[in-house]
């Protein structure tokens, strides 16, 4: 992440939880329970960037094993 003066926070309203982004921090979460179930706590927003700019870099890792044994959430 970049820092940004003002706004560009992560956001988790179901958690009461805003990251603000600070130049070489990381931010990591596991969107899925240990049975594959959706965790309704990480839906994430951004806020918007008010003064620079924010960077960041996503990565998304998947479970292959479980691919064909659940169906995808809309």
């Amino acid at each position: 992440m970049s820092d940004v003066p003002v706004g560009g926070a992560t956001i988790f309203p179901e958690a009461k939880i805003a990251i603000q982004p600070r130049k070489g921090s990381a931010l990591f979460w596991y969107n899925l329970h240990n049975d594959g179930e959706p965790n309704l706590l990480t839906r994430h927003a951004v806020c918007p960037t008010i003064v620079g700019s924010r960077w960041v870099l996503v990565k998304s890792m998947l479970n292959y094993e479980q691919m064909f044994r659940k169906p995808c959430y809309k």
